[in-house]
């Protein structure tokens, strides 16, 4: 396989759009559920950015942890490499106090074990 690196705004158009799991407390059934959210990406260097829909900030994936109680953000995704039409990426999410990474051969789903992680992603084509 060839393997090639680009800059991210060459592998991503800028119109796909990210679905985000992560958990909220609900005060009227008063328990915590998973709740989805769409957010937009934004390039920066190799990493995108996400904007949740009710903030007018943008978070880099190395202020995640100071920033992510304030904003609930559990995640970032950055773009590795591209291989003809397959991209390959890697997604950081919050676990504990550490940060793991999940790969996936398919670029398309994330689905990390929700009683250890916050989130899962969804890359649509």
């Amino acid at each position: 396989m060839n393997f090639t690196n680009k800059p991210i705004h060459e592998e991503i158009d800028q119109n796909i759009k990210t679905t985000i799991w992560c958990e909220e407390f609900c005060s009227i059934c008063n328990q915590t559920k998973l709740v989805s959210r769409t957010v937009e990406h934004i390039e920066a260097g190799s990493f995108l950015i996400l904007k949740l829909p009710m903030e007018n900030q943008y978070i880099l994936p190395e202020e995640f942890n100071y920033m992510e109680s304030k904003y609930e953000i559990y995640g970032a995704i950055k773009c590795l490499y591209q291989i003809e039409n397959v991209k390959k990426y890697v997604a950081y999410t919050k676990d504990g106090c550490a940060w793991r990474e999940y790969l996936d051969n398919n670029s398309k789903i994330w689905q990390p074990d929700f009683s250890s992680c916050y989130l899962a992603f969804f890359i649509s084509s």
